[in-house]
């Protein structure tokens, strides 16, 4: 994988997401043990991960581009509160096991298997009772082009989805594909097809 479009996407002069936290993800932050340790995974410019903070969550955001780190570090220190920053690429980022109350992913858009890797590691990192929680774009984005990758090899499905989240340590909470209206800096404005995923670890 390859940082150089996010790091010039994340040197443009204005957050291209904005600051204020996924809707879907702050509607779901009750589901985070309190003060718990949260990994924010695929974070970008940090507005999830300073959001969560702001609540008195222990975050830790990773991302591949190191601008993105270090806008993500700005935003912290701006809003007078701590995140853990990590630059790596999620293709060999280990995620220690049973560590996390939450782990959060927002439009974070891999590959089918590297997706599948992730998600299974996302599931081990979770304390018993943590939540996975996550918002994608569809396939059917493409249709809206209000945001998002352009190649559908990247771009999710509920089954897909469905496939890498069944298992006996896990439990799907919400798993929907739906239409939503997004105003999210200047790349994510407008309608949009979405899906939607909490999961649990049971065990």
């Amino acid at each position: 994988m390859n940082p150089d479009f996010w790091n010039e996407r994340f040197t443009e002069p204005e957050p291209v997401y904005g600051t204020d936290p996924n809707v879907f993800l702050a509607s779901q932050a009750e589901r985070f043990r309190p003060n718990g340790q949260v990994l924010c995974l695929g974070e970008g410019e940090g507005r999830n991960a300073v959001w969560l903070a702001s609540k008195g969550m222990h975050v830790t955001a990773v991302d591949y581009a190191e601008a993105a780190v270090e806008r993500t570090r700005k935003l912290a220190q701006s809003r007078n509160v701590e995140v853990a920053t990590v630059c790596a690429d999620l293709s060999v980022y280990e995620m220690p096991a049973a560590t996390y109350d939450g782990i959060v992913s927002i439009f974070v858009h891999l590959p089918e298997q590297l997706r599948q890797a992730v998600h299974r590691r996302a599931l081990t990192s979770l304390r018993p009772e943590g939540a996975f929680v996550a918002e994608y774009f569809s396939r059917e984005q493409l249709a809206f082009g209000t945001g998002g990758p352009k190649n559908p090899a990247v771009l999710y499905t509920v089954d897909g989805l469905r496939s890498d989240f069944e298992s006996k340590t896990s439990r799907i909470d919400l798993l929907e594909q739906v239409e939503v209206e997004l105003q999210e800096g200047r790349y994510h404005q407008g309608r949009a097809s979405v899906i939607r995923v909490v999961v649990s670890r049971v065990g």
